[in-house]
């Protein structure tokens, strides 16, 4: 059974000022886990593929950028680093040992 990351989906109902949020990892090619929050619980609930689903929360628009960038800002605190910057933090540290390496040619010359 494949078991990816969780994944969030932000889907803007675009006839009220709501976004629908939608916190999920596919489980295999017919099931999905999604995450709710009820009754102050988190609960994860698996529904096939096909089957309308609620989202996990549901926010005013104006609230969930604020939310969002919240949520990856105390990720980042605990040591969660996103993608693109675990890129970037390596490109540097070759960038970094590259121009060493230069200096290192350049004083042997």
């Amino acid at each position: 059974m494949n078991q990816e990351n969780f994944k969030v989906k932000i889907s803007p109902k675009f006839d009220s000022l709501l976004d629908e949020v939608y916190i999920y990892r596919v489980l295999d090619s017919e099931n999905v886990e999604v995450v709710y929050f009820e009754s102050e619980q988190v609960l994860v609930k698996t529904h096939k593929l096909s089957d309308a689903v609620k989202p996990s929360m549901v926010l005013h628009s104006s609230f969930t950028r604020n939310i969002i960038k919240a949520f990856t800002e105390a990720g980042q605190k605990i040591g969660i680093e996103l993608p693109n910057e675990s890129m970037t933090k390596g490109k540097l540290e070759a960038q970094s040992a590259h121009l060493k390496d230069l200096r290192t040619l350049l004083k042997l010359k």
